[in-house]
């Protein structure tokens, strides 16, 4: 008897996910397919059981052995902010994950922290304006040349 045929295996449904405000933490899927079909994410299972999965209420895509995922798929997840993790048989090794670009707000804190200082607007300006002009000489300029 196979290690697959022992396993207890459970039909994934809305109430079978655990639930964090507003949006399910994880969910893991293992030996099956992920791809698109008519705009939403569909996952089928070995036994050909097809689960349409909310993927803009899911944080964490936990993907286990024996899975295959679409470019498509991978693609709507990203947009609804949902990141792909590549797991070990039960979450017990990591191998790989998918951070989507919008997850890292490095740029928006910068940005917070010097329109916050109680410098003028025109120094303040100042200091991003050389980012965005690195290659202008900007000395003796003022802010509307």
């Amino acid at each position: 008897m196979s290690n697959a045929s022992k396993r207890l295996l459970i039909k994934i449904t809305r109430e079978s996910l655990p639930q964090a405000s507003a949006r399910y933490p994880f969910i893991y899927l293992e030996r099956g397919r992920m791809e698109i079909d008519d705009s939403s994410v569909k996952w089928i299972d070995s036994e050909c059981n097809v689960v349409r999965l909310p993927i803009a209420s899911i944080n964490t895509v936990l993907l286990g052995p024996g899975t295959t995922i679409t470019h498509e798929a991978i693609k709507v997840m990203a947009a609804a902010n949902c990141t792909a993790a590549w797991v070990g048989e039960d979450s017990l090794l990591f191998y790989a994950v998918g951070v989507t670009p919008t997850a890292n707000t490095r740029n928006l804190r910068s940005q917070m922290r010097i329109a916050s200082k109680k410098k003028p607007l025109w120094k303040r300006r100042g200091v991003c304006l050389p980012c965005a002009f690195r290659k202008k000489n900007l000395k003796g300029k003022t802010l509307k040349k």
